[in-house]
Order: structure tokens, then sequence, then C-alpha cells
């Protein structure tokens, strides 16, 4: 089974934001069993990353550390970090909903507001 997501990596392990419209904004429901070994492999990305578990127990592991968050927690992944997601030791599912955007919808991007607001 190829690791889900693996195509959105360059060689660089950098993914691409992949957005319906052209807006730049994702939200996907997503289930770690459907990766190989449980796990989303290191990747990084220039758009920030929210993400909710729904069911189970997820980890989200950077360079500086590995937090666990169980079903109706969260997490947030900073634009350009490196980072891997897996299922927790022990658990027996790990689905999340995940929001993935870039950071000019945070802070008031000019050309978002022109494109996607003043219109």
């Amino acid at each position: 089974m190829p690791n889900r997501g693996e195509d959105a990596h360059d060689p660089h392990l950098r993914e691409t934001l992949r957005a319906e419209g052209g807006f730049p904004f994702s939200a996907n429901e997503l289930n770690v069993i459907e990766y190989v070994n449980n796990c989303a492999k290191w990747h990084w990305h220039a758009f920030v990353e929210f993400s909710f578990v729904l069911e189970g127990e997820v980890e989200c592991c950077t360079p500086r550390g590995t937090i666990t968050a169980r079903a109706g927690e969260g997490y947030y992944v900073n634009a350009n970090v490196l980072h891997m997601v897996r299922m927790a030791a022990g658990a027996a599912d790990a689905k999340y909903r995940i929001l993935q955007f870039e950071t000019g919808l945070l802070g008031g991007d000019a050309g978002v507001l022109e494109r996607y607001v003043a219109p």
C-alpha cells in the first residue's frame, strides 16, 4: 500500500497545499490507519496546519519533541516545521480532521484580501 500523501511530497519532503478552486485552504478527514505503518512520513510545508482528533490518539512529532492528542484535542503545526504524525502506541484508531492554509489568511495578506475578501 503506498503511503497516503506521499505523492504530494517533493524530493526535499515538502508537501504542497491541495486547495480546491485556488483558495489557499484545505480541509480533510484522515485516518492514520490508511498510512503505511500507521504513520504520515516526515514532511514540511509552507502553510500552517490545525488538526483535531476525532477518534483514538495521534502523536505529532517534530525535531523539538512529540505531543499526544486524544479524541477531542488538537494540535497546531506552524509553517516550515518538519513533522510527522503517527497513531499513538496502544491506540486502536486515529481519525482526525486537518485544516491547512496559507499564513496570509491569518495575517491579512494583501493578495488574499484583494482576491477573496474585497470582491
